[in-house]
């Protein structure tokens, strides 16, 4: 009997951000949807936009170009503008989940060996990761970890 050597693939989302990509995996993603009204939260840095109630949880609203370094006017939020509310990976339950603005509706995709080549860093920074080039698109791998971190101890320590 032969074994064949099964190819693994991952779905992930590809979201689209002002100057790039980020790739998450699917199971990090919650709910993508138009972007709820929210408050803003006083005293916090201007990559925490504000927080909304979604599905009995009140969610901090956090714009990911800024922390990433992009520089933006205003909050970021445009007319295509979407919310991507994403899992908590720590089980931080002071912190279940996350929402992102993304520049449009992000895209789902399958990641597996053949089309995920690591490229040298173009942009460096401390929530990134890592660059990957995914079939045709470059995009970043946040590190979410730390994103938890920053926006648990900005955004919870606040409350």
């Amino acid at each position: 009997m032969s074994t064949q050597l099964i190819e693994k693939e991952i779905r992930c989302v590809l979201i689209p951000m002002r100057e790039s990509w980020i790739l998450l995996p699917n199971a990090v993603v919650s709910e993508v949807l138009n972007v709820p009204p929210y408050l803003p939260v006083k005293n916090t840095p201007t990559w925490l936009i504000g927080d909304f109630n979604w599905r009995e949880q009140v969610v901090p609203l956090v714009q990911l170009d800024t922390i990433l370094g992009v520089p933006i006017e205003g909050n970021g939020i445009g007319a295509q503008s979407k919310t991507i509310i994403l899992n908590s990976i720590s089980g931080n339950v002071n912190l279940p989940y996350i929402a992102i603005i993304s520049q449009q509706i992000p895209r789902l995709i399958k990641v597996s060996e053949k089309n995920l080549k690591n490229i040298p860093n173009p942009i460096k920074g401390e929530y990134i990761t890592k660059w990957v080039r995914v079939n045709d698109n470059m995009a970043l791998l946040p590190d979410l970890e730390k994103l938890e971190r920053t926006v648990y101890k900005t955004y919870v320590g606040k409350k």
